[in-house]
């Protein structure tokens, strides 16, 4: 069996930041993951590494419109089959902190996948805990809005993670 440990507030911190700066690097090259998820992210101590690239895109010019990745993760513009971009990227990466500061699946109530993509497209999103700092609240919120081009840009976010209000000691 693998030993999870406990992670502090610094730790969850520090991985979320290190994701987002690995995002935005993917971005900056012109790469969508298409299935960012804690499954595909390994942590070696506390430092993650983005991993499975299977869904990865570079070729911006083709329409994006399979429905690829974990549906908890998925944004609502893919789950419908639409067009998009490097901001379902971010919608997962605000799932993909819910779990990290929350520390259960988004939708792990659910009973299957159909309720959850009917959740996601009526914009019912998971209830983020209170002991989740506001900081971060504010944060996955803002990830997992429902309109793509409300949500931040990965440079945003390493911006803002690296603000005052996420100075957590260690």
């Amino acid at each position: 069996a693998i030993k999870r440990k406990k992670l502090s507030p610094f730790q969850k911190t520090k991985i979320a930041f290190e994701i987002a700066e690995g995002m935005e690097y993917l971005h900056s090259k012109r790469v969508i993951h298409r299935d960012l998820k804690t499954g595909n992210v390994l942590l070696d101590g506390d430092t993650p590494k983005i991993t499975d690239f299977g869904y990865a895109r570079t070729n911006l010019s083709l329409v994006m419109t399979s429905k690829v990745g974990t549906v908890n993760y998925m944004a609502p513009e893919v789950i419908l089959g639409n067009n998009y971009s490097f901001s379902a990227d971010v919608f997962s990466y605000g799932m993909t902190l819910f779990y990290i500061w929350a520390g259960f699946q988004p939708y792990n109530n659910f009973k299957n996948m159909i309720l959850v993509c009917q959740a996601i497209l009526d914009n019912i999103r998971p209830s983020i805990p209170d002991y989740v700092p506001d900081p971060i609240k504010n944060l996955i919120i803002q990830c997992w809005d429902n309109a793509p081009d409300d949500r931040p840009e990965f440079s945003s976010i390493v911006d803002q993670l690296q603000g005052p209000e996420f100075r957590l000691p260690e």
